[in-house]
């Protein structure tokens, strides 16, 4: 059995949200590249109209400010990304380092115990295609049961067992783990 004994202190909830902005970034690339390419052709048009004597000035604006706010808008999602994420660990009761985790991964079922003090209790225990997709990074996993819900998994955490030995024992979570992990190479 490998176990995993965690709380929600800062460096978990910061990778919490270094994961939803990295998660983000292919939507923010393609938004960025559309108001470059927009800004491109407003200015094409802006040179037109300044040959033929037409409203220059509006189309070049327009372009302009096309550009600049696609060099910005990655920035300024990334910010408003993390402030909300933030927002929403504060007004949690339950993401608090009060709150102390207790994941088991056993042969063929994953416990997951979540409990602050007398306040609050919760268990799950559930078949490994429970999980919808596994990630490792330097000093986490990541265990993603939805696509909007992860658990974070601190390799430091760790009280028993190997991940090795997750890998060897259960079939569906090597699987999905071994299915992600080539998707993040490529």
């Amino acid at each position: 059995m490998i176990e995993f004994k965690t709380r929600y202190d800062a460096k978990t909830l910061g990778k919490l949200t270094e994961v939803q902005i990295k998660n983000s970034s292919k939507l923010t690339k393609g938004f960025m590249w559309f108001f470059f390419i927009m800004g491109a052709i407003l200015l094409l048009f802006a040179y037109d109209d300044y040959t033929s004597g037409e409203s220059y000035y509006m189309s070049l604006g327009i372009g302009i400010f096309s550009i600049v706010f696609g060099m910005l808008f990655p920035s300024f999602l990334k910010n408003a990304m993390k402030k909300a994420q933030d927002k929403q660990n504060a007004s949690s009761s339950t993401t608090t380092s009060e709150t102390e985790m207790l994941f088991k991964f056993d042969k063929d079922r994953l416990f997951i115990f979540a409990s602050k003090g007398d306040k609050f209790r919760s268990a799950v225990d559930a078949d490994y295609d429970y999980i919808f997709k596994v990630y490792e990074d330097n000093d986490a996993y990541l265990v993603y049961i939805s696509k909007m819900e992860c658990y974070v998994l601190n390799k430091t955490d760790l009280i028993s067992g190997t991940h090795e030995e997750l890998l060897a024992t259960n079939n569906i979570y090597r699987e999905v783990y071994e299915s992600q992990m080539k998707g993040s190479e490529e």
